[in-house]
């Protein structure tokens, strides 16, 4: 009856990409329009005009085609965008898991640049810790050999004070004794020399004495102790009373030249203390 009945069907290839299917589809439904319509120049040469009782019987035809075609563009679209919601959600799950794996390789990267500096300042504080406890103890090494140092010098300087103290004593002492010898006129390396020259030339006596010939008791025990060798202690006592009095002895000099001669000696001696 139509001409389009009469056509072969079509060998439709499957697109694959929704900009693919959406001209297809549109092509589709321009066709398949003008097919119902043909123009003249599709016409064969022998063709007979439609009638309007054909054409209008054609319409329904004509719009049911054109509602099909519609309907399989809108299935395409429908499909073509789930798969592009498909893809899109691929996608997104896709770089989610890159960004989590980078965020992920950056806490660990984070993590182990705390760690390493957490560990580097561990070190210098032990090394500082180690330092400031080497410091300490070599200070307190330092204080302990000063300590020491200034114990053995205190110690040597009391013994150099005790030692010049004791020598100052020993020739205060020594210095005394020669002193007190000399004014006494007795030495002791050569006292029996100077008790033989005082036998063989007495003193001559004071007026109003008794006579030399016969001396007295007393004065001949005195005579006989220093002759003896004695250490004449009689003589000493005379002169240590005499220095208490002021006095002399033998009519030599006053005593307070033993000021004088002590002072010298003791300069001399002790020179630079």
């Amino acid at each position: 009856m139509y001409r389009q009945q009469q056509q072969q069907p079509r060998t439709e290839t499957r697109l694959q990409t929704p900009l693919q299917i959406l001209p297809a589809m549109l092509h589709a439904v321009f066709i398949q329009t003008a097919d119902v319509f043909n123009t003249p120049a599709r016409q064969q040469p022998g063709a007979v005009m439609y009638t309007n009782a054909q054409v209008r019987a054609s319409i329904p035809i004509c719009n049911e085609r054109f509602q099909y075609a519609l309907d399989q563009l809108e299935m395409e679209i429908l499909t073509a965008k789930a798969a592009l919601r498909r893809d899109l959600t691929a996608l997104r799950t896709a770089a989610q898991a890159r960004e989590e794996a980078r965020l992920a390789a950056e806490r660990a990267r984070l993590e182990e640049q705390r760690r390493r500096e957490a560990e580097i300042a561990a070190r210098k504080e032990a090394e500082e810790r180690a330092r400031r406890e080497k410091e300490r103890k070599e200070e307190e090494e330092r204080k302990r050999r000063q300590e020491a140092e200034e114990r053995e010098r205190e110690r040597a300087r009391r013994a150099e004070e005790e030692a010049l103290a004791a020598k100052r004593i020993a020739a205060s002492q020594n210095a005394g004794t020669v002193a007190l010898g000399g004014a006494a006129g007795y030495n002791p390396h050569y006292g029996q020399v100077d008790d033989d020259k005082e036998k063989e030339n007495p003193a001559p006596l004071p007026p109003g004495s008794a006579n030399a010939s016969s001396p007295s008791p007393g004065g001949a025990a005195a005579a006989g102790a220093t002759a003896s060798g004695g250490s004449g202690g009689d003589s000493f006592h005379d002169f240590m009373a005499s220095v208490a009095a002021g006095g002399y002895i033998d009519g030599g000099q006053p005593m307070h030249f033993m000021d004088d001669f002590l002072g010298e000696f003791g300069d001399s001696m002790f020179t630079g203390t």
